[in-house]
């Protein structure tokens, strides 16, 4: 099944509030301690962080038929497929047509790419404004085709839908990252690296950061870590 956008967005779950003075300024013995992880013994928190944030229990997804079904779906799947319910996976393709991977967070949401967010039984294809000319046609075809290929090898087949950044409906792509433009400038650049590397990334950067600039209840994943460690 393949929607251009659909019918109805989640419930927004950023909520606007005022912002208090020094909020977002990281704890560095927090920053410490979480880079301090081993990577192995990371996979588990994060993986219950974007499955508290997902359609199975994340609030902007509570009550809709499809929470309902992915639910259903997941109880009834081997565990590697589960665990692509409980944390999808993120691709980018860029102008050039390089693919490659995200970390997922907000700060992937840059408008010179194109997202490919794989939860299983949804694909969402999200694409940034500079690739929305007809110049990219090709490279969003290139990217389309791809979601079908992983759609057409599971049962039930998911539905794929295309979201153009702008659109309202970009919550269902918001919802499921980690709002990791809420965090300060060294934990971006420590969980999204390739911002840091890429050329233009800082600009990048401060770019997401601008366009998302609003206040949330939503904690970013580095600071649910940072509460598991108190």
């Amino acid at each position: 099944i393949r929607r251009i956008a659909p019918k109805h967005a989640p419930k927004a779950q950023n909520e606007r509030r005022p912002t208090q003075q020094g909020e977002g300024k990281e704890n560095h013995r927090d920053f410490g301690r979480v880079l301090a992880i081993p990577e192995q013994l990371r996979v588990l928190p994060e993986t219950v962080y974007y499955l508290r944030q997902g359609p199975l229990l994340g609030l902007a997804f509570q009550g809709s038929e499809y929470s309902q079904l992915t639910r259903q779906v997941f109880l009834n799947l081997p565990g590697i497929d589960a665990s692509m319910v409980a944390r999808p996976s993120l691709h980018a393709f860029d102008s050039e047509g390089r693919f490659s991977s995200m970390s997922l967070s907000t700060m992937a949401m840059r408008d010179d790419r194109i997202l490919l967010l794989d939860h299983y039984t949804q694909i969402i294809i999200w694409v940034g404004t500079q690739l929305q000319t007809h110049e990219c046609d090709l490279l969003r075809t290139a990217c389309e085709e791809e979601a079908a290929r992983l759609a057409a090898a599971r049962s039930p087949v998911p539905e794929i839908l295309v979201i153009y950044q702008g659109d309202s409906a970009e919550r269902w792509v918001e919802a499921r990252l980690s709002p990791g433009h809420k965090d300060t400038k060294p934990i971006q650049l420590s969980f999204s690296p390739e911002l840091a590397t890429e050329e233009g990334g800082e600009a990048a950067r401060v770019a997401v950061c601008r366009r998302l600039a609003r206040a949330t209840k939503e904690t970013s994943l580095f600071q649910y870590m940072c509460s598991l460690l108190k």
